[in-house]
């Protein structure tokens, strides 16, 4: 979802069914990742125990390829792209591809060259599929699109403007709400932010993460 104030800040928020593929395999699979500075919470809807399909070794081996994954996931969902960038259908096929190149159901023959892994995701994804359609979707039964105030938006955005002496146009940000547990936010690449729900709905959390990934970008940019 896209939401803009009057002035022509922008923020880009919403969901990610890519990473909440990924960190469905992670915790049905029962990986265990190490290194991934991030800590991402886990999935806050309940996910079925799959562990006892895959042996110890495989675990194992998925578990040490799974970040490598989760980061190719996020440059596809936060990666830049210019609007006027070629014509509709070609920015279309564009996506397809760059989607295809990190997630391609139910084979996963991008995880070719990590075979636990994909051993995982074969496994995980027919549940996956039942886990989200059990689950309550944005814009459905009354709930709200995002969980961000608007208000909330639109004060950081020009707060951040003003502090740094800005055209509001400059002032832009990509933030992506996971359903994961606890007020948890990171930094991806500035400019851009990964949430829970609960951080996202939580108006001082909100605040900080925002003034993040507002100030972050208009840093890179200068």
């Amino acid at each position: 979802m896209r939401l803009a104030g009057t002035a022509s800040w922008r923020l880009e928020a919403k969901g990610s069914q890519l990473c909440e593929l990924a960190l469905f395999v992670r915790d049905a699979a029962g990986l265990t990742i190490m290194g991934l500075a991030e800590d991402v919470p886990s999935l806050t809807a309940a996910v079925p125990d799959l562990s006892g399909v895959l042996g110890a070794d495989v675990r194992q081996a998925a578990g040490d390829q799974w970040r490598s994954w989760w980061l190719q996931i996020l440059d596809f969902e936060f990666r830049d792209r210019p609007d006027d960038h070629g014509d509709a259908r070609t920015r279309a096929r564009q996506m397809v591809s760059e989607h295809q190149a990190v997630c391609d159901p139910p084979e996963f023959t991008m995880l070719a060259d990590r075979p636990s892994l994909q051993v995982a995701a074969q496994a995980s994804f027919a549940r996956f599929r039942e886990w989200e359609s059990s689950r309550p979707q944005p814009g459905r039964g009354g709930e709200a699109v995002s969980p961000l105030d608007w208000t909330v938006m639109k004060q950081v955005a020009e707060e951040v403007a003003f502090d740094r002496q800005l055209s509001l146009d400059a002032v832009q940000a990509k933030v992506a709400v996971l359903p994961v547990h606890g007020r948890w936010w990171c930094r991806v690449v500035p400019g851009a932010v990964l949430c829970s729900t609960a951080a996202a709905a939580d108006p001082r959390t909100a605040q900080v993460l925002l003034r993040d990934a507002f100030d972050s970008y208009v840093t890179r940019l200068a």
